[in-house]
Order: C-alpha cells, then structure tokens, then sequence
C-alpha cells in the first residue's frame, strides 16, 4: 500500500516481487535465500544477522546495535539515494551468521537452569536432562 501511495511499484523486470503477508516460516525461507534484506523492523535485523543476510535498516537508530557492531547490520537514510547506495555497497556480501553471543536458540534452556536453580538449589541438571 505504501508503496503504490508513493508511486513505488515495481515495472517490467524489476526483480521485485510483491506478495500478500506470509507467516515466519516462510519469511524465514525467503530471507535465508536474499543477497540483501531492507527493512525498518527490528525482529529482521536480527534473523539477517543471525542468518548470514547484509541487512539495510531504514531508520536513523536501532534496539539492536550489536547488529550494526556485528557489521551485519547498516543503518540508512529513509531516503532513495541513501538507500541505494547503500544497497550497492551491500548486496551479496558474504558474512558470518550466527555469530552473536546468545543468539544460540538456547534461552529458554537457560531460563530453566536459572528458574532451577532459584527454586530448588541442585536441582538444574535433573531438570535438564528430564524425568
């Protein structure tokens, strides 16, 4: 809608695609197959980083700095010339995923070793490794 509203909608062969909202597995798909994601959402900043995929975001801070720290992530202009040559700069580099600490998938381990710990002193690693 906001693209149509600023006379954005891609013509001929573009590349660009637009699609109906998708849910976050198949969000997740297509990211994990772009050279470059834009956006102004902080949640993809952190599946690009985690991911591998140079990231674009549109806004002038972010929540999620160890993403920019991470060289993972840029921070652009709301602007088209910005937008573009950062875009060139960026597009199919090769980086590093999943390399921000606790980014692992494994929190909600640690919130069990921690919950453990707290109730019931000694108790973690039963818990962890289940009845």
């Amino acid at each position: 809608k906001r693209m149509m509203e600023f006379a954005l909608e891609p013509r001929g062969d573009s590349g660009v695609r637009l699609l109906e909202p998708i849910g976050y597995l198949e969000m997740l798909s297509l990211v994990d197959r772009a050279g470059l994601v834009i956006t102004d959402s902080g949640g993809l900043q952190e599946e690009t980083s985690h991911l591998g995929i140079p990231c674009l975001t549109a806004r002038p801070n972010t929540e999620r700095p160890v993403t920019i720290e991470q060289g993972t992530n840029e921070l652009v202009p709301s602007e088209h010339s910005a937008i573009v040559r950062a875009a060139g700069r960026r597009f199919g580099q090769i980086l590093e995923g999943g390399g921000i600490e606790r980014w692992d998938g494994l929190a909600a381990t640690r919130i069990v070793e921690v919950l453990c710990r707290r109730l019931e002193p000694g108790r973690s690693e039963r818990a962890l490794r289940g009845p």
